[in-house]
């Protein structure tokens, strides 16, 4: 990966800087210092100083040790913005690597989140289904709303493929093929983020998911239906997750 796309936001360095002066900085009011473990309190203070690296897309949502609320995409880095794990998440999670599987390291963590969808049970009870029963997830994007597209054959033509790279665990690229090789709690993991990808590159489209043997050229534009094992509606623009 290019050290543009490894870092979490280009320029991060001022974050390390920001925190060093955690130890020593104390804010206008002499008589409050500015917390040099982060506490609750010091945490927020610290998230102020830092700011967000690309508004509207990631955000410091914890320093570590403390909790970051993240409905979408999270990231676990170190200070200068170098990811180290990455994973789908649902609420609240301890910004610590124990917590979110990641290795040990030295010097203080950040967490970011890219704010998504709420994924329901249904969709991640499906998706998991799928993946059980070895079918590759196929994400495709709605490509006219006025035409209500569905899962029906008479939608066919109105459906095309969300074709990106997906990212394990440890940020490592791989191609769709290779996502296979993942353990099945992984890609689940994978298949949540991809559709908050998908989801924000077309934000105005419904999206549907195709289960598909991965050998059936799961990556090609257009697909039709019967081509697929498994055909289900997840998102619509005026309704969200389905």
């Amino acid at each position: 990966r290019s050290r543009a796309v490894r870092r979490v936001v280009p320029g991060a360095l001022f974050a390390s800087v920001a925190l060093v002066g955690l130890f020593v900085r104390r804010g206008s009011d002499p008589n409050e210092s500015i917390a040099s473990v982060p506490g609750q309190d010091g945490s927020k203070r610290l998230l102020k100083m830092l700011g967000s690296p690309f508004e509207g897309m990631w955000r410091t949502c914890a320093v570590g040790g403390g909790t970051c609320h993240c409905i979408g995409t999270l990231v676990f880095s170190d200070m200068i913005g170098d990811p180290v794990r990455e994973i789908n998440s649902h609420g609240d999670m301890m910004c610590t690597a124990e917590a979110l599987g990641a290795p040990e390291g030295l010097g203080p963590r950040v967490c970011w989140c890219q704010d998504g969808v709420l994924w329901g049970d249904e969709v991640r009870k499906g998706l998991a289904s799928l993946i059980k029963q070895g079918l590759t997830p196929r994400v495709e994007l709605a490509s006219d709303e006025a035409q209500e597209p569905d899962c029906s054959v008479e939608s066919d033509g109105l459906w095309y493929g969300c074709v990106t790279m997906s990212r394990r665990w440890d940020t490592t690229v791989v191609p769709q093929v290779m996502a296979r090789a993942a353990p099945a709690e992984e890609q689940l993991d994978m298949a949540l983020r991809k559709l908050d990808a998908c989801r924000r590159l077309a934000p105005q489209s419904s999206m549907r998911i195709l289960g598909v043997r991965s050998s059936s050229g799961g990556d090609v534009v257009e697909m039709p239906v019967k081509a697929a094992n498994v055909c289900s509606m997840v998102y619509r623009p005026d309704e969200g997750a389905m």
